[in-house]
């Protein structure tokens, strides 16, 4: 018998990866990437690895050097 899938939120995938839920939140919906369960997207393992693809740990805009 097959194992289920593990399931994460946008928020457990943002922690993972090292940014804010927000970033995640926009990848998914820009790339098609995870699934709509009511109001909450779930993603799969599979999902964070093409997440971990596009997106960069850290904050967005930092500040300019020097």
């Amino acid at each position: 018998m097959k194992s289920p899938t593990k399931l994460l939120t946008t928020a457990q995938a943002a922690e993972r990866l090292g940014c804010v839920r927000l970033t995640i939140q926009r990848w998914c919906q820009r790339e098609g990437i995870g699934h709509k369960f009511g109001g909450t997207r779930l993603l799969t393992e599979a999902d964070l690895a093409r997440l971990r693809v596009l997106v960069r740990p850290g904050p967005g805009r930092p500040r300019r050097g020097g």
